[in-house]
């Protein structure tokens, strides 16, 4: 039985930024995982070296990101720094190449997840869309991963019931 392994957005930074699940511990997605019976990893520090480590380590059949996407010049990248925007020295995005070249040092081809969480405006909501589908589909021409899921950005309730069902799915294979 394979692990899965969380990457998201620090719980700080989406306070912050007002996005995303719930804080509370019926909506956690580890502690979600957790109660599935799932074996559930967090990326401890949300860098490339830590991801990188943990994708060795566990060797994941699903890859569950919930963090928000940005665009870096032309290309697109995960913000797993949980950058808000009020620091003058944001870190890299993590862009696709980054996770093939991880998923592949790691001899892993996972299920990827890509969940980013819903920011408060329906214009940033449409924005985070389009940036989620185009980072979805370059990844799926590199090869990376057996399947990529493009799912989130809904409202709280919707989160709730999508979170619950991927668990759910994810505990029954």
């Amino acid at each position: 039985d394979a692990p899965v392994l969380v990457l998201r957005t620090s719980d700080v930074a989406a306070r912050i930024a007002q996005r995303g699940y719930s804080h509370s511990a019926d909506s956690d997605l580890l502690r979600r995982y957790q109660a599935a019976n799932v074996r559930v990893f967090d990326v401890s520090e949300n860098t490339l070296d830590s991801l990188a480590q943990m994708v060795r380590e566990v060797r994941p059949r699903v890859v569950h990101i919930a963090a928000g996407l940005t665009e870096s010049g032309r290309s697109v990248g995960l913000n797993i720094s949980g950058d808000t925007g009020m620091s003058k020295a944001a870190p890299r995005p993590l862009g696709t190449a980054d996770l093939v070249k991880v998923f592949d040092e790691g001899g892993v081809a996972p299920l990827l997840i890509l969940d980013p969480p819903a920011p408060p405006g329906l214009s940033e909501r449409v924005r985070q869309l389009c940036l989620r589908n185009a980072f979805a589909g370059e990844l799926a021409t590199r090869g990376a991963c057996a399947a990529i899921l493009a799912t989130g950005l809904g409202d709280a309730a919707q989160q709730e019931r999508l979170a619950r069902n991927l668990v759910k799915s994810v505990a029954e294979q």
